[in-house]
């Protein structure tokens, strides 16, 4: 008797799996066509706009933020801590007589900068010691600059007469890399 009641528990339990098939079949179809709507041959009314289509096209949020310059490709901006002075040498050694300027030039922009620096001593009766270097300074970098301009004991005169007047300059010449 143990075969034939093993036997009926497979058969209940393959009806009642049987059953619940049929039942989640049911409810599938059932949702469908209510999607679709009542009388519906599971096709949208010419009427009305399909579920994911709106009648109105809804604008895009615009970021207040896109017209500002990202500061990571800003243009460069140039400050510089440049001097420039003279060395008094030995009067039996000419070659200690010396023009010297140097200082830092940086770059608080975020594009790279090509800079001129430029140093001008002034001479008494004569035309002035000029001398200019052009150079790159990456962005939100600084850069040294030291030159040193051999000069004659006349010319350290000169320039004492003109009261030591010296200038010194960094102009943004050109840019380079970033968004360009």
């Amino acid at each position: 008797m143990e075969g034939g009641a093993g036997w009926k528990q497979y058969a209940i339990g393959g009806v009642a799996g049987v059953l619940v098939v049929v039942l989640l079949g049911a409810a599938v179809l059932v949702g469908m066509s209510l999607d679709a709507g009542p009388g519906s041959s599971r096709q949208p009314d010419a009427a009305s706009p399909p579920a994911e289509q709106t009648s109105e096209p809804q604008d895009a949020e615009v970021d207040p933020t896109l017209d500002e310059p990202d500061p990571a490709f800003s243009e460069p901006e140039i400050n510089d801590t440049l001097t420039c002075d003279y060395l008094l040498g030995d009067s039996s050694d000419f070659d200690d007589y010396r023009f010297v300027a140097g200082g830092a030039v940086t770059n608080n922009g975020g594009v790279g900068a090509v800079v001129r620096v430029r140093a001008t001593w002034k001479l008494l009766g004569e035309k002035p010691v000029k001398i200019s270097r052009k150079f790159r300074v990456k962005a939100f970098e600084e850069r040294e600059w030291q030159v040193k301009v051999p000069a004659t004991p006349d010319q350290i005169d000169a320039h004492q007469s003109a009261e030591g007047e010296c200038d010194t300059s960094a102009k943004l010449i050109d840019t380079f890399g970033g968004g360009q």
